[in-house]
């Protein structure tokens, strides 16, 4: 099995033991490292998907060898980097505390460009620049600081739940005055 240091690969004998003779087999090695063979370790899941969400992931993958001397895929870096986001999505974090009495809580748009992709065999040719509009949602208790934050870019109609999961995981609930800020501008897209 090759393992990679900071020095470069390193081939590490493992011993696999069985239980039994038709038993499962025992990686102490993995087990002991927290790895899987052909797998990746939860600190190096972390570089990947902190990489690959910042940048491309043939350039997440540069820096995770220029860094850590550690040569990964890029469609490595992009499947730690999707799970992980897959994962975060589907989050819900509740309330912690006492329910608060007002929640302030306001949604905003804002138009970011949007590269679409060219038509044909290489899409990489004729591509077309977009504005969409992405929607920042946030909510807190009147007394405290930090907020909730969410956002898409996605329908009035998904914008407006996500404006009440931000409001719900701040502590919503039937007894609460809520103080809502928003400037009323219309919602318009370009292009699509």
């Amino acid at each position: 099995m090759k393992w990679f240091t900071t020095f470069g690969p390193v081939e590490v004998v493992e011993q696999l033991l069985r239980l039994g003779r038709r038993g499962a087999e025992i990686r102490a090695f993995c087990q002991q490292a927290g790895v899987r063979p052909r797998g990746y370790s939860r600190p190096l899941q972390r570089v990947l998907a902190d990489f690959g969400a910042e940048a491309s992931f043939a350039r997440a993958a540069e820096r995770v060898k220029e860094h850590y001397r550690i040569e990964v895929p890029d469609s490595a870096v992009r499947q730690q980097t999707l799970d992980h986001g897959r994962k975060m999505s589907g989050l819900a974090l509740k309330h912690k505390g006492p329910a608060p009495r007002q929640i302030i809580t306001e949604m905003d748009g804002s138009m970011v460009p949007v590269m679409q992709p060219g038509k044909g065999p290489d899409r990489r040719k004729g591509k077309t620049l977009l504005w969409r509009e992405a929607r920042l949602c946030m909510a807190r208790d009147v007394q405290q600081a930090q907020g909730i934050y969410g956002a898409t870019m996605g329908t009035a109609d998904i914008a407006s739940g996500v404006w009440r999961q931000t409001a719900l995981q701040a502590g919503l609930h039937d007894q609460a005055f809520v103080h809502g800020v928003g400037d009323g501008a219309g919602s318009w897209q370009s292009g699509g």
